[in-house]
């Protein structure tokens, strides 16, 4: 694997991250005190949410790795 295809990977988990957080967050604005059978609990939107929390929070990792990486690689080139 090189550099550019983890920087990738970790965009895509960033994106996909805030993506569904979104949809949980839509999910927790709209739901009501009388919840259809259809409709995920405010329970789950919540637990969903700290999920997409964390996924983000590990891929700003791997791109802070990669970043300290290269900027290894940079300082033992020169």
């Amino acid at each position: 694997m090189n550099v550019s295809d983890g920087f990738q990977s970790a965009l895509m988990g960033v994106r996909a991250g805030m993506q569904s957080m979104q949809n949980h967050a839509e999910n927790i604005a709209s739901s009501s005190f009388a919840q259809s059978e259809k409709s995920p609990s405010m329970v789950e939107s919540l637990v969903g949410l700290k999920q997409n929390q964390l996924q983000v929070m590990a891929s700003m990792q791997v791109i802070k790795s990669l970043d300290d990486v290269i900027g290894t690689l940079l300082d033992v080139k020169a």
